[in-house]
């Protein structure tokens, strides 16, 4: 599956714009904010996308971490870690990740940075 039509979590840290252009590119968003889930602890935020089966995307690192080093059940996480986290500069890198010809599987860890996509399959 591309990232298209992708069943996703957005992270407290990803702006509103950023979210609003994953919905307009037809990914379903469940964005922390708009819940009123603001301050929830990443574990929690990491059950819910299990039980949802939906990808995190965030900011935040600690996310990989708790799927990872703590073995939290995952079913995959987007971690934009981009040194320009405006929201045009993250679109701009998701617009290119639309393009590639990346497949996503579940339990999946994607890191976007500014070379590029690297994937690292996750354990937990």
């Amino acid at each position: 599956m591309t990232l298209r039509g992708l069943r996703l979590i957005s992270d407290e840290n990803v702006a509103p714009r950023v979210v609003s252009f994953l919905r307009e590119h037809g990914c379903d968003v469940l964005d922390v904010k708009e819940e009123g889930w603001l301050g929830a602890d990443d574990s929690l935020l990491l059950r819910r996308a299990w039980r949802d089966k939906r990808i995190v995307v965030t900011h935040d690192r600690d996310f990989g971490r708790l799927a990872i080093a703590q073995g939290e059940q995952c079913h995959g996480i987007i971690y934009i870690r981009l040194r320009n986290q405006r929201s045009s500069n993250v679109i701009h890198s998701l617009e290119g990740l639309m393009r590639s010809c990346i497949v996503f599987k579940p339990g999946l860890l994607m890191v976007l940075n500014e070379s590029g996509v690297r994937i690292r399959r996750m354990l937990g």
